[in-house]
């Protein structure tokens, strides 16, 4: 609570994979956020982000596999700003990005994408702005995107949804 930081995880690995893990920004500076983040081959399952409170200066992932995959991993955003940056529920650079679900009932957010593989596929992700309970009281000043990549023939379409609750705007 407070304070100011680089890099914030809920849990790292250097190569295995990364599961069960949460991190909650509540006040104060960071630069990016991460429920948990495999540097190797392992993959990040099951890990949680939340922000509700404070700045981040980078982006935040409910959890980031560089050479694995990023599965069922859930991003929180209550409150605070990330609003230069992104949000990830999950993130694989060489691997697919599945089942990932970003949340977003207030604070304020540039991109979101429920799942995002620089070379594999994006699929079964959700976004959720808003909430059944209460009006949304953020802001996104960017894409909103269930799943998206960057490597043409890949699948970043089946089974990805967007559910939005109250009213929102976003460029897309």
């Amino acid at each position: 609570s407070g304070g100011s930081a680089l890099d914030v995880y809920g849990g790292y690995a250097k190569s295995n994979d990364i599961e069960h893990n949460t991190v909650e920004i509540s006040s104060g500076t960071a630069r990016s956020v991460y429920g948990g983040e495999s540097d190797g081959t392992g993959k990040a399952k099951d890990n949680t982000a939340k922000l509700t409170g404070g700045t981040l200066t980078g982006d935040i992932f409910g959890g980031s596999a560089k050479n694995g995959d990023a599965v069922e991993n859930i991003v929180n955003i209550e409150g605070g700003s990330t609003s230069n940056h992104d949000a990830y529920g999950g993130f694989s650079t060489n691997g697919n990005a599945t089942g990932n679900t970003v949340n977003i009932t207030g604070g304020s957010v540039r991109n979101v994408d429920g799942g995002r593989s620089a070379s594999g596929n994006a699929t079964g992700n959700i976004v959720n702005i808003g909430s059944a309970d209460a009006a949304f009281g953020g802001s996104i000043t960017g894409i909103i995107n269930g799943g998206s990549g960057t490597t043409y023939g890949k699948d970043y379409r089946t089974g990805n949804t967007l559910n939005v609750y109250g009213n929102v705007a976003a460029p897309n």
